[in-house]
């Protein structure tokens, strides 16, 4: 995933798709969902996750249900295409999109399903649509009345730390670093010049540095980092040691470091993560550093930034 970083949109714009598709075929092939598209189950509504996943929406249709279309990011390409930059991207989005997905989607609805219906029958028939988005956070740009805005609503309360980060937390006086890449990017998979560059930054750090890190072991671990596999990102940002959060900018994760007030280093890679980066420098609470462009030198003067400059 890491090398799709410097990837033009038009060039990652198949591998998403691939992803997409990938992802719909293997659900509606599952036994389960299979067992349940056979059974004499009823819904009143159907919720689908929308991404690259057009064919789930005949869910809605199998069952005589009303589909509310819960969107992972802000409103997208159905209506935001404003500029020129927007329009052309448009045009080779919608252009992939109808000569090769829709066809794919609609191959998955007459194989998967028992009693099939047309992809164009249901694609755009929703009665409500979630955007995972916030006023407070996104530019302006048009909407219907089926669109509500729920950013925020995964937000929860602080929940009790284990014991050992809460101790790790309390007695770090200077100040923690808190670095993860999220669920989907591993930092064990960064490469080796990577890796090595942002242990070489953070052992020059007064500061203790907490990382997410999915391997038992970290060579050359600075006895100022902790790791974890998996770590309670909500409650971990809500401690008031916590001075910055190096992130890849995943929606979830920029509108929870809004809520608890914690500043950002970015390194977006794919899809949604360089505009929700681009979105939160613009706002002031975050750094943009280019993951072509990590290295000890130019992490170790952005965090000197970010930690020292009061803005």
């Amino acid at each position: 995933m890491f090398e799709r970083e410097n990837l033009h949109p038009l060039i990652s714009l198949p591998f998403l798709m691939k992803m997409g598709l990938d992802a719909t075929e293997n659900t509606l092939a599952d036994t389960k969902v299979q067992n349940l598209l056979n059974s004499d189950e009823k819904f009143d509504v159907v919720v689908i996750g929308q991404f690259l996943n057009d064919a789930m929406k005949a869910f809605a249709n199998h069952f005589n249900a009303h589909l509310v279309l819960f969107s992972n990011t802000a409103s997208n390409s159905w209506i935001n295409n404003l500029r020129l930059e927007n329009a052309l991207f448009k045009f080779f989005y919608t252009l992939y999109t109808h000569l090769y997905i829709y066809p794919k989607q609609n191959q998955f609805i007459q194989k998967y399903f028992p009693n099939p219906v047309d992809l164009n029958d249901v694609l755009y028939n929703a009665s409500l649509v979630l955007l995972n988005s916030h006023v407070s956070l996104f530019h302006p740009q048009p909407s219907v009345p089926c669109m509500i805005e729920i950013g925020g609503f995964h937000v929860k309360p602080p929940s009790k730390l284990p014991d050992d980060l809460q101790t790790f937390l309390d007695n770090a006086k200077e100040g923690v670093i808190f670095f993860s890449m999220g669920s989907n990017l591993k930092s064990k998979d960064l490469p080796l010049e990577k890796r090595e560059a942002i242990l070489k930054a953070f052992a020059k750090r007064k500061e203790k540095v907490l990382w997410k890190w999915e391997d038992d072991v970290l060579p050359g671990q600075p006895p100022n980092v902790k790791l974890g596999k998996w770590l309670p990102q909500q409650d971990i940002l809500a401690h008031p040691n916590v001075k910055v959060f190096i992130t890849h900018g995943g929606l979830l994760s920029t509108i929870e470091t809004v809520y608890y007030g914690v500043p950002t280093i970015a390194m977006p890679i794919a899809g949604d993560q360089k505009m929700n980066a681009k979105i939160a420098q613009e706002g002031g609470f975050c750094i943009i550093l280019p993951f072509q462009e990590l290295s000890e030198e130019r992490l170790s003067s952005l965090l000197e930034e970010i930690l020292t400059n009061p803005k």
